[in-house]
């Protein structure tokens, strides 16, 4: 394994890679979309890993360097070595992404920890604040969204006035309307979109600022054309990729156990309920789901490769990228949702 390690750097650092074309970097975001983008966000500004478009610099910022720890990882800090996964020529265009990206300084999803909303929302982790908002979508993927409706342009209006002026235009408002987003204190947060009957993102901090919704201090007093919540804290998970089980979701309202909520849906003709919980350690989050499909001979879920890599299960078997379940153990699994590449 050493030495065909040792082999597979020599082949890639000697190989005619250093002036990569467009092409080469087209390949690599495709790559990192799909390897890298859960811990380093979609723009590369951020997650669990480090922002690669920023000034400071970790292990090295050439393209040698690169490659070195695409290749080899950085155990450390809980990088994977991505030899075993990605060719060596998928190594390259994906340092030539990387190195493209260097430099742009693009803002990570972590947030300040200033809010003017008095009293500031927040929970614990015996009593969990849940909140139905608009909040953001960040740096999830259009391919997430897949039965979202698309806003579009329209001429301001004067609720007050009922009006239009057709001289201003507003552009839609990138946000998630169906959000619920519930706080069990600083160690854990997350938002579920109830469109998609999905889990969209997890964060740790303050939890969010409603500032832009409530307006300020105690709020009924908002200004602008921008109901957004805004994320506090640092997001240390995106969901990405397609739904995991095909079918069109209906969400059915959620309810709750033992002070935390538990979603129930119906994806196609399967009835799911998921309560989403902090774990044992520190970062990890639990994911206790119940299916029940008549007449169903089991249950297959697929999973980008970066979100299967970072998930376990208490029933069932992962199969590459799909987690595969009888009818049995579908009636009742739970996911853990690790802060790093999961060991099964």
């Amino acid at each position: 394994m050493e030495r065909s390690l040792i082999l597979l750097l020599g082949a890639l650092l000697s190989a005619p890679f250093v002036n990569a074309d467009d092409a080469a970097i087209a390949r690599g975001k495709l790559t990192f979309a799909t390897y890298c983008a859960p811990c380093h966000g979609v723009k590369g500004a951020g997650l669990v890993g480090p922002n690669l478009t920023d000034a400071e610099v970790l292990h090295g910022e050439s393209f040698d360097e690169v490659v070195t720890v695409i290749t080899q990882g950085v155990m450390a800090k809980a990088m994977p070595a991505w030899a075993s996964v990605l060719t060596p020529a998928q190594i390259a265009d994906t340092a030539h992404y990387v190195k493209s990206i260097m430099g742009q300084n693009l803002a990570g999803p972590a947030r300040g920890a200033e809010s003017t909303v008095t009293p500031f929302p927040t929970g614990s982790l015996t009593l969990p604040y849940v909140l139905r908002t608009f909040m953001p979508t960040l740096d999830v993927g259009p391919e997430v969204f897949a039965h979202h409706g698309e806003g579009h342009s329209t001429f301001k209006y004067s609720a007050t006035a009922g009006t239009v002026d057709k001289e201003t235009v507003q552009n839609p408002i990138a946000g998630v309307p169906g959000a619920i987003a519930v706080s069990f204190g600083p160690r854990l947060s997350y938002c579920f979109d109830t469109t998609e009957c999905r889990l969209l993102y997890v964060w740790s901090g303050p939890f969010v600022d409603m500032t832009y919704y409530w307006g300020e201090g105690s709020g009924g007093a908002r200004k602008s054309f921008d109901y957004i919540a805004r994320v506090i804290g640092d997001v240390s998970f995106q969901t990405s990729g397609p739904p995991p089980l095909a079918g069109d979701p209906q969400f059915g309202g959620y309810r709750k156990v033992l002070g935390v909520p538990e979603f129930m849906y119906r994806i196609g003709s399967v009835d799911f309920t998921l309560r989403i919980e902090p774990g044992d350690a520190p970062e990890d989050v639990l994911l206790h789901y119940t299916a029940h499909a008549p007449g169903s001979g089991g249950l297959t879920l697929q999973f980008s490769p970066a979100e299967a890599s970072r998930l376990t299960t208490s029933a069932g078997q992962f199969k590459g990228n799909q987690l595969v379940l009888t009818a049995a153990e579908a009636a009742a699994f739970t996911l853990r949702l690790s802060s790093s590449v999961a060991s099964r």
